[in-house]
């Protein structure tokens, strides 16, 4: 008896070790260490470094390659996904690494909307979904958690991007979809990370009040799919959204929308949605009047400003207004001193009345100021073609030239010619020498001290010298369009743009002229066009309106082929709208 009761209290001790993790073997012979033994203190081991890990905080690992993987669900340990005749108020959702989980109130959107919030916390690498126990599911409809970026990674902050947990109150899930792609408005451009949002509600303040009922984001090309609609009519609207609340609440964010409602049927899907995301046209204000020095106005609009005259109290000034994108400069000469009051008006409504006070006077203005050149030649010869005209640009604008004393030579030998100067019709402050060039000649121009006079009466007080080199005729390209599909009653704003895209030259087209366009002289190079559809023919693009459901004007891409020396390049463009 004593001994089965040692054997049982033996057991006993080796069941709790087994349960802690270690096995002890009872009275080993003294001085040995069998295979079991070994085992034993291995194991222990283990229990402590595992105590030790356990009892250690968690951070995040430093160095080595960054993780771009996002986190993971696993399954196996995860509330099953996809699931029908679903009734239960809490989802897990068990992570294959340490997360975060933060603004949960904005990311996470749960469609159709629940009438009461639910509880979302995380519990070490688990994120627990409590559905309020008052919440009642609507019969026969398919939920869908969509968690946003409310998910991310501990170490890199990759967030579990298109994250959903669907599952349905009836015998089978909703199995519509809804696809597309967002492109810029501006630049044609697939738009990514861009929201498609879809409404159930038709009402058009939704998309500033309340949240989606479903919604998709779009991928590095500008693609979205919604998948899990239902059949319906539904409000799409695309947000790039700004602070990440899935309303559009801020001006500045870029907007766009169908022009109908989307229907979906259980026949078909809603495919081939396409959406051009622009930012509304903000309202013309002045921002800032730049006026303390004298001679010279800067105003800066919080938009282009477009047909804008501007004229002054003093009916004596002659004011001169250069635009500068968002800014206009305004040059004006006034030797009298006192404030004066500067208008400015659109069409026959006088939008801006600004009081200037200029904190130097003439005198003092014209003891420091110098007249000379905008900014000095780039290399020792500017290269032109023999058919344009050699430009000159001043600091300020001129109002005489003396040619008296402008003195040109053509080719080494220096032989004097007098071009025809005269004052640039679009550009402020340059003025043009025109003559009758000759290919592969320089030329060279000297200014003496005097020869220009500028608005306040200055003359430049340093000689002036630059050169030019004329071009080989056959060194430029000639480009020629021809248009199809054009409506009558439109004009079409056609901009050749070189490899950055930056604008070379701009042209109007009408819809009821002549279907053809010839640009020359081109230097050789890889040029697009971007053509706007202008139909208030106003000369430019305007943005869309979201209020008054009015979509920006269209706008066209074209690549061309390279354009290389001494070629004639044709090429067809169709004018129509792309769906």
């Amino acid at each position: 008896m004593r001994g089965r009761g040692h054997r049982a209290e033996g057991m006993g001790q080796r069941a709790w070790s087994r349960e802690h993790g270690v096995e002890r073997i009872a009275n080993p012979k003294p001085g040995t260490r069998n295979k079991h033994s070994l085992w034993g203190s291995y194991l222990a081991s283990l229990a402590l470094l595992f105590l030790a890990c356990a009892c250690a905080s968690i951070s995040p690992l430093q160095g080595g390659a960054e993780d771009e993987t996002p986190p993971q669900v696993v399954s196996e340990r995860s509330t099953p996904n996809m699931q029908t005749r679903f009734s239960q108020k809490r989802i897990e959702l068990t992570f294959d690494e340490w997360v975060t989980l933060t603004d949960v109130f904005n990311q996470v959107v749960i469609s159709p909307p629940l009438a009461y919030q639910p509880d979302i916390t995380l519990k070490g690498r688990t994120v627990i979904v409590e559905l309020d126990e008052r919440e009642q599911f609507r019969p026969n409809a398919t939920y869908t958690i969509n968690f946003g970026a409310a998910i991310k990674d501990l170490t890199e902050g990759n967030p579990a991007d298109e994250l959903r947990f669907v599952f349905s109150t009836g015998d089978f899930l909703d199995s519509l979809s809804v696809e597309g792609l967002i492109v810029d408005a501006v630049t044609g451009e697939p738009v990514e990370k861009a929201l498609f949002m879809l409404y159930d509600n038709p009402a058009d303040s939704v998309v500033r009040s309340e949240s989606p009922f479903y919604f998709g984001r779009t991928d590095k090309e500008g693609r979205f799919r919604i998948p899990n609609v239902r059949a319906d009519t539904l409000k799409g609207f695309a947000l790039l959204d700004a602070d990440l609340n899935y309303r559009f609440n801020q001006s500045k964010e870029k907007i766009g929308f169908p022009d109908a409602f989307i229907v979906t049927s259980d026949s078909s899907a809603a495919r081939n949605i396409r959406i051009r995301l622009f930012e509304e046209a903000r309202p013309l204000r002045l921002l800032d009047a730049e006026t303390t020095a004298y001679g010279r106005i800067k105003l800066s609009y919080s938009t282009a400003p477009q047909r804008i005259a501007f004229s002054a109290s003093d009916t004596t000034l002659t004011l001169q207004t250069e635009a500068l994108g968002d800014s206009i400069r305004i040059w004006y000469d006034r030797p009298e001193t006192g404030p004066w009051l500067l208008f400015a008006q659109a069409d026959t409504l006088k939008i801006d009345t600004i009081e200037i006070k200029s904190a130097t006077d003439k005198a003092a203005f014209s003891a420091k100021a110098t007249l000379g050149l905008a900014a000095p030649q780039a290399g020792p010869f500017t290269a032109l073609h023999p058919d344009k005209a050699a430009s000159v640009a001043f600091n300020h604008p001129l109002v005489a030239a003396d040619t008296a004393l402008i003195f040109w030579w053509e080719d080494t030998l220096r032989q004097r010619i007098a071009p025809v100067w005269a004052p640039d019709s679009l550009l402020l402050r340059t003025w043009n020498a025109s003559w009758a060039w000759t290919e592969g000649l320089p030329y060279e121009m000297e200014a003496l001290p005097g020869a220009f006079t500028d608005i306040y009466g200055l003359k430049n007080t340093d000689t002036i010298r630059l050169q030019w080199r004329i071009d080989q005729r056959k060194s430029y390209g000639t480009l020629n369009l021809v248009f199809e599909n054009m409506e009558p009653d439109t004009d079409y704003v056609v901009s050749l743009l070189n490899s950055t895209k930056a604008e070379v030259l701009s042209r109007i087209v009408r819809g009821d002229g002549d279907n053809t366009l010839r640009l020359t002289p081109l230097a050789p190079g890889q040029f697009s066009l971007r053509i706007v559809i202008d139909r208030n023919r106003n000369g430019r693009w305007d943005s869309g309106l979201y209020d008054t459901y009015t979509q920006p004007e269209d706008m066209l891409f074209f690549p061309l082929e390279q354009l290389r020396g001494n070629w004639e390049l044709e090429t067809k463009v169709d004018m129509a709208p792309k769906n």
